[in-house]
């Protein structure tokens, strides 16, 4: 299962992927929150089939688990490429040099809350 969850034992929350978007079989996507409003992100995605292009969103994160600025970019690789990885201060998680992949890493992504 995919979850967000705050440090401190807070209740799981489902990680809110875009559209087709899952966890990779195998390859839990979590989101946590450590006691200071830093964010990770870690695990790999998979469109299911659907087509991928740049810019496409993976997730949107709840309005508490967003940066103040765009983060960009986070380091990332693929079936297909190394890209990159961006996190919005809307929430938006979206991939750039991975169209047409399989599965994306979202591993080592970190930022701060606002």
């Amino acid at each position: 299962m995919s979850e967000i969850k705050k440090a401190g034992g807070a209740t799981p929350l489902t990680v809110p992927f875009t559209s087709t978007w899952a966890s990779l079989a195998g390859f839990t996507v979590s989101i946590e929150m450590d006691p200071y409003g830093w964010v990770s992100i870690n695990g790999f995605a998979a469109p299911n089939g659907a087509s991928t292009a740049d810019g496409q969103s993976v997730m949107t994160l709840p309005a508490d688990w967003r940066p103040p600025q765009t983060y960009q970019p986070f380091w990332a690789y693929s079936d297909v490429a190394t890209g990159s990885v961006r996190v919005g201060s809307d929430g938006t998680v979206k991939i750039y040099g991975h169209s047409g992949c399989s599965w994306v890493s979202l591993a080592a992504i970190r930022f701060k809350v606002a």
